[in-house]
């Protein structure tokens, strides 16, 4: 299992924190943790978990995509990178938004059937554990071909049709039509 929180989130070491004892102590799973500048609080916050620790590893960073085919599951922010990283591993993910587009991010995963989502304000070692140990357990139903889809697409799919799009136009154009203007950095339109 990989527990990561973005680079921002990782700040959260009372989260990283329950989100690994909650693993360690529901499922049979190995944790590492992507805890940024915050490993020795997450260490110190585990340090009753007991006769598991074995299981349990506390790092800096971890070199994610590499990593996640390796993985059985991922726990994460909602971030689009994550989960379209998970997707392109076909690795299933327990999602924990905390902001802005990550809300919409864990929405889609559930509906789509390629994660579970938990509020990360009410969040528990035992909701945590409930979670992963379905995640390991029952395959989510829109995982393979979501995954597939990514797969068949590749990484560089978006910015091709991004530059097919911007080279098809002489100059910037709005949605309605009109032509995009420069600033003119007075602050007024």
């Amino acid at each position: 299992m990989l527990v990561a929180l973005g680079t921002l989130l990782s700040a959260r070491d009372d989260i990283l924190a329950t989100v690994a004892e909650g693993i360690l102590d529901h499922t049979g799973a190995s944790v590492v943790v992507a805890a940024g500048d915050r490993g020795a609080e997450v260490k110190r916050r585990t340090e009753h978990v007991t006769g598991r620790r074995e299981r349990l590893l506390v790092v800096d960073t971890v070199p994610q995509t590499d990593l996640l085919p390796r993985m059985a599951a991922m726990v994460h922010h909602g971030g689009n990178n994550s989960f379209t990283e998970c997707l392109q591993a076909g690795v299933p993910a327990l999602l924990l938004p905390f902001s802005s587009d990550q809300f919409a991010v864990a929405h889609d995963a559930e509906r789509a059937g390629a994660g579970v989502c938990l509020n990360p304000v009410t969040l528990s070692s035992r909701s945590v554990g409930t979670a992963v140990a379905r995640l390991l357990s029952d395959p989510l139903p829109g995982l393979a071909r979501l995954s597939t889809e990514v797969r068949a697409r590749g990484p560089h799919w978006a910015a091709r049709r991004l530059i097919e799009v911007m080279t098809d136009r002489d100059s910037p154009m709005l949605a309605d039509g009109r032509a995009v203007r420069p600033c003119s950095g007075s602050g007024r339109p």
